[in-house]
């Protein structure tokens, strides 16, 4: 009778972890997770026990109308992201938001001490409207820039601008209690060989930024 009654406890148990859904995970990036052979791409690979929506768009800011366009405006589109998001798998179970490489182009230059408070915002946004917060939340630190000779005009300046939002970023992902993934630091020594164009990662750091994210989602 003992043996019988573990036994459909156990079937019980089976039949529950079978009906378990993967994880939902909304991206938020530029074009680094927008790439073909981006850190997202990298990431599905490494963790397909999760189920994703990349919105990651090329161009894509925090809070600025990037060359003109509101739809690279990730705080002014954050609704319908979240839309487009529901409709292709539900409900959202986890976001990670990659954001802040253009809001420090050459042009964004006078209005840094903006990039905070838009991040802080956004990031209010995405707990207020998908529910999603603390350690599902996840913001990551983008990676460096080059030296301004190895760059385009419009991203001189870029690295100095950025790092000196790293911080920021870690501050304001302590006050709304979110993970955070310092990628600016954690390939800062290699970024050299770790990138195309002083700014895109090559296939290997998308790699390496993708194991970085996957380790942060196993433990959390």
């Amino acid at each position: 009778m003992r043996f019988a009654f573990l036994f459909l406890c156990s079937l019980f148990f089976l039949a529950a972890c079978s009906d378990k859904q993967p994880e939902r995970i909304l991206i938020l990036g530029d074009s680094n997770g927008a790439a073909g052979d981006g850190w997202a791409a990298q990431l599905q690979k490494q963790a397909p026990e999760y189920t994703y929506c990349n919105l990651s768009i090329s161009g894509n800011t925090i809070g600025f109308d990037n060359l003109g366009r509101d739809t690279l405006n990730t705080l002014k589109n954050l609704p319908s992201y979240l839309e487009r998001a529901r409709q292709q798998m539900g409900d959202i179970d986890r976001v990670i938001v990659w954001l802040g490489s253009n809001d420090c182009k050459a042009v964004f230059d006078s209005l840094q001490e903006q990039v905070p408070a838009n991040l802080d915002a956004l990031l209010s946004g995405i707990e207020q409207q998908a529910g999603v917060s603390g350690n599902r939340l996840l913001l990551v630190a983008p990676t460096p820039y080059a030296a301004d000779s190895l760059l385009e005009a419009k991203y001189w300046g870029g690295n100095d601008r950025l790092k000196r939002l790293v911080p920021q970023f870690e501050a304001l992902a302590a006050k709304h209690q979110c993970g955070f993934v310092n990628l600016y630091d954690s390939l800062c020594v290699d970024f050299p060989q770790l990138n195309k164009d002083g700014l895109h990662l090559n296939e290997t750091g998308a790699t390496k930024a993708a194991r970085i994210i996957s380790n942060y989602l196993s433990n959390n």
